[in-house]
């Protein structure tokens, strides 16, 4: 077994960790030829929308004030959860929303050893900083179920976090959290349901990994089923999704030993150069359906692998126990407590 750091440490790691993250967002800014828009610009866009009273759904598109090739297919949920970075420029709302969320994950996945530190190395962790993306600071809240608001800003991740909670504690306070801020958002602006349903439903490159052929066999992940971290997987595997390498930080908190997690980490660099060549393909929904299988083989399988070599174990409700008593030992497991 490791030893935990001590806390002085922990901040330590955690502090660098963030610095480094909100250096590579800065020169990225400095150093680029040209304004390359990241996750955030659309949401730090739509929050300063909000708080001069404007609709932020009609602003945001080709040739309109925000002008992208997307429109704005986050919930409400998703500008109004980072508000105050509203108020900022858009160089330091990237910096923030990069450096704040990667120091604290550091410090929350170091609270019990060093194994999970291969992961700030990684292809998966170097994409979500470089595109200033959710899963970082949605992985913190896997950890932190106060933080569990955010999963209501990416509804699709929102429901693998949820599921993936620890305790059953843990889960309510984050569905709490998530309710929460959903009501403010009706609140803020009833008629938002409307205009993100519309975009999401315009979207052609948001797809299942069990629709893939042979993808089904993700779903090997429920012989798991006590183990938050199985749970967090299964639903990855069927929430509609655009295939994106920053979600695949996920599934670096999967194996379980230091040794595995360099594996998976290293493992990720390859879809990290295959998606330098993005330009390459004749559209953005071409190059997603690539990626998609670059993904499965690169990440999705062997995080499987290392998933279905743990034991089932972990508790679960009362309610659940007594519908599979009678499973066999393989299925039901036993409800002894999972480690990290």
């Amino acid at each position: 077994a490791e030893v935990a750091p001590t806390v002085r440490v922990r901040i330590v790691i955690a502090v660098a960790i963030a610095l480094c993250s909100g250096l590579i967002v800065a020169l990225d800014y400095a150093y680029s030829p040209r304004w390359i828009m990241t996750d955030i610009d659309q949401v730090w866009f739509a929050a300063r929308a909000i708080l001069h009273g404007q609709d932020p759904y009609p602003l945001i598109g080709p040739g309109r004030e925000f002008d992208g090739p997307w429109p704005l297919y986050y919930p409400l949920m998703a500008p109004i959860s980072i508000l105050p970075v509203g108020w900022m420029s858009a160089v330091w709302a990237r910096v923030l929303v990069a450096a704040i969320p990667s120091g604290l994950l550091a410090f929350v996945l170091t609270r019990e050893g060093y194994r999970f530190l291969p992961l700030f190395a990684s292809g998966a962790f170097l994409a979500s900083i470089k595109l200033v993306q959710w899963p970082p600071l949605l992985a913190c809240a896997l950890f932190l179920p106060w933080l569990g608001f955010f999963a209501a800003a990416k509804p699709n991740l929102g429901l693998a976090v949820l599921a993936g909670m620890r305790t059953m504690r843990d889960g309510v306070i984050a569905l709490s959290m998530v309710v929460a801020i959903t009501v403010i958002a009706f609140v803020v602006q009833p008629g938002w349901y409307a205009q993100w349903r519309a975009a999401v439903e315009s979207a052609p490159h948001f797809q299942s990994y069990l629709l893939l052929p042979g993808g089904q066999v993700l779903l090997l992940s429920l012989l798991r089923w006590r183990r938050p971290e199985a749970r967090l997987f299964a639903v990855l595997a069927v929430v509609p999704q655009t295939p994106s390498l920053t979600t695949v930080l996920f599934l670096l908190l999967i194996p379980a030993s230091r040794r595995d997690v360099t594996i998976l980490a290293l493992l990720t660099y390859i879809p990290f150069f295959f998606f330098q060549s993005s330009a390459k393909y004749p559209s953005f929904e071409a190059w997603a359906q690539v990626m998609e299988w670059v993904l499965l083989f690169t990440a999705y399988l062997p995080a499987l692998f290392f998933l279905l070599r743990k034991p089932n174990v972990g508790p679960a409700p009362e309610i659940i126990e007594r519908a599979v008593r009678n499973l066999p030992v393989w299925i039901r497991g036993t409800s002894a407590r999972p480690s990290l």
